[in-house]
């Protein structure tokens, strides 16, 4: 479902990122990374806010 939510991130402004939305559909370890990072970011949020 996240993953999801994250192509979505890429496809609605994907006009203005076409190169980043080619990568992160292509290429598998530049979605890891990607997704990594949303995890963390999400992780980090929701602890600062508890």
């Amino acid at each position: 479902m996240l993953e999801k939510h994250l192509q979505n991130l890429f496809i609605e402004p994907m006009e203005g990122n076409q190169e980043i939305f080619m990568q992160f559909m292509n290429n598998q370890e530049f979605k890891a990374v990607v997704f990594e990072k949303l995890l963390s970011s999400i992780y980090d949020t929701i602890k600062s806010v508890g």
